[in-house]
This record gives C-alpha cells, structure tokens and sequence, in this order.
C-alpha cells in the first residue's frame, strides 16, 4: 500500500510539474507529463487490487472495477491530447459519456446496499470530483464551435481565389520579358523558386488533412480542398504532432523544415538584385520567420507560433497564407525585375 501511495503522490507531483513546464513552453515537460501519467497508471491498477480485496460486497467491487476503468481511460486519453500523438482524435466523448452513466448506476446500487455512512459520505464526494473533472474534459474535447471553423474556411477560399489571380498575373508579367534573355532568365529562376516552394506546402497540407480524417467521404483531393466539407477541420492534434514533432518544441516536427525552406526563398530571391533594389525588395516580400511573444514577454519559435495547438482548419489557412506571401513576392520580384 505505501508503494502505491508513493506511487500516485509521484505521478501528481510529476504531472503538476510537467502541466507547468508545457503551459510556460519549458523544456522536459514532455518527459515530466509521460512519467507522471505512467506513475499515475500504476498507482491505478495497485489500488484497483487492495481495494477489490477490501471491499465486502459484489456491488461495490462493481463499482469500483468500472470506477477505475474510467480514471484510466481518462488518463490515457489525457495523455495523447495533451501530447499530440495519433489517436488522440478518436471520438473519445462517445467513450466517456456511456461509462459515466453506467458508473452512476454501479454508484447508486452499491450506494443503496452501504450502510456504512462515512463510506457513503466519501464516495459522494469523490463523484463531485470526478464529474467535475470529467465535464471539465469534455468541454475542453472541443474547444472551437463548427461555426468559427466554417468561417476560416470562408476566408480560406478567398485566399486560394486571391493566390490564382496572383499567379495568373506574374505568367502574364514573366511573357512581356521575352526579348531579354537575361531578364527571362531570372524570371524563370524566381517562378521555378516559388513553384517549388509552393509544392512543397501543398504536398504538406495534404499529408495533414489525409493524416487527421483518413477515411474522410468527403476528402477528395482529386477537385482540390474544400475546407469547410473536410471533417476533420476542428482536430488539432494531428498537425501540432506533424508540424511541431513529439517534444511540442518543433524540434522534430516539419515546422522547423518549412522554416528554413522559407528562409533560403527570400535568400534566393534577394540574391538576384543588388543595393537599393535589393534592400526595398527585403522590406516588401515578407515571409518573415520571427518568433513571437506570449505572456510574461516570453519567446516562442515561429513554428510554434503559427502551428502549436491549432486545429485542422487554421493550419491549413495559415500554409495557404504563405502559398499567398510567395506569389507575392515573386511579383514583387518579378516587378523589380521588370524595372531594371
């Protein structure tokens, strides 16, 4: 029993720790949170034992078999939302609600056979507890109504509208430098750049949009990416593990690489032009990659900024944004070129 205890005092403490650590973006919270919800597993099953062997009736060895199935699953589920993993968008609400219900009924049948009242004054407060933590997970499960995300992808379709238009424009731009060979050249250069770019972020849309539903009906990639009919558009899970990696810190993630694909554009571009021209394309082109500021004055990578705990719909808006930023630059290059 002591071991048990030490190990659940253990599991807590690491999980506060570790919860600390994630919300102030420290490093070794993962670690701290995977050890403290193992810790917590253990100390589960060990009590779910020494409590079956104290307990004096079949009802209440009822009640606490599904009691202590319930905490397990919540910690395990706990524990792939909170780290990103796959899995963590399994319909887990369609999991909770039934075993709740089923446990308020092993509840109130051992409840109604206990005599002894301090057990049946504890076991009130530990279901206060236990369905206050458990509402509490079940609203955070979804945290942005359908609403909000059906209007990201409003503003999504105007993007790719505004992008194309764009794109028609510098084909258009890249045919008037026909008699220059050199200018053609160049031209050439940034449009192979941007396509290239380009390709890249599309192919990683995707890979998340196909890794968050696969068997998605409505995904069909073939007509393009309808981000208000896609499913999936309200999972964040998915793409923080894709785009920041298993740490959280983006060290692992694809985030990191998009980055410094963005760094070596606007590197490529500036290399073409030379003093004046050069310094006022840098200041028009942005596809900047700063990191920014949270509470506390605290610094965040710019993967971080852009791809931490944000759902399906606003990555896909965000890497549709920077499809837009590159075809504007490469416009504005092109431009500059033009002018020489």
């Amino acid at each position: 029993m002591n071991i048990s205890k030490s190990l659940g005092n253990l599991g807590a403490l690491s999980l506060f720790i570790g919860s600390v650590f994630k919300i102030m973006h420290w490093p070794g919270a993962s670690v701290l949170i995977i050890v403290g919800s193992l810790l917590v597993l253990l100390y589960l099953l060990f009590s779910l034992k020494s409590s079956i062997d104290l307990a004096r009736t079949s009802s209440e060895k009822n009640f606490i078999i599904v009691l202590t199935i319930s905490l397990l699953l919540q910690v395990v589920f706990g524990l792939f939302k909170i780290m990103h993993w796959p899995g963590a968008g399994l319909p887990f609400v369609k999991i909770l609600i039934p075993l709740n219900i089923i446990l308020l009924i092993f509840y109130f049948i051992y409840n109604k056979g206990e005599t002894d009242e301090n057990k049946k004054s504890a076991g009130i407060r530990f279901l206060v507890i236990y369905f206050t933590l458990s509402s509490y997970i079940l609203i955070r499960w979804n945290s942005l109504p359908s609403h909000v995300l059906n209007g990201l992808s409003f503003i999504d379709q105007s993007i790719l509208s505004q992008t194309e238009k764009t794109n028609q424009g510098n084909s258009s731009l890249i045919n008037k430098l026909e008699l220059d060979s050199i200018k053609k050249e160049n031209a050439l250069k940034i449009k192979s750049m941007s396509d290239e770019l380009i390709a890249y972020i599309t192919d990683l849309k995707i890979e998340i949009i196909k890794a968050a539903k696969p068997q998605d009906p409505q995904l069909d990639l073939s007509k393009g990416i309808d981000l208000y009919a896609l499913a999936a558009k309200g999972d964040y899970d998915t793409p923080t593990f894709i785009m920041l990696g298993t740490d959280g810190n983006g060290n692992s993630g694809k985030g990191l690489e998009l980055k410094l694909k963005l760094i070596s554009y606007r590197e490529g571009l500036l290399k073409l032009f030379d003093g004046e021209i050069k310094n006022k394309i840098a200041n028009s082109i942005g596809l900047e990659t700063n990191g920014c500021e949270v509470e506390d004055a605290q610094k965040l990578e710019w993967e971080q900024c852009n791809f931490d705990h944000r759902p399906v719909a606003s990555v896909v808006l965000t890497l549709d944004q920077l499809n837009a930023e590159i075809r504007n630059a490469e416009s504005s290059a092109l431009h500059q070129l033009m002018m020489q």
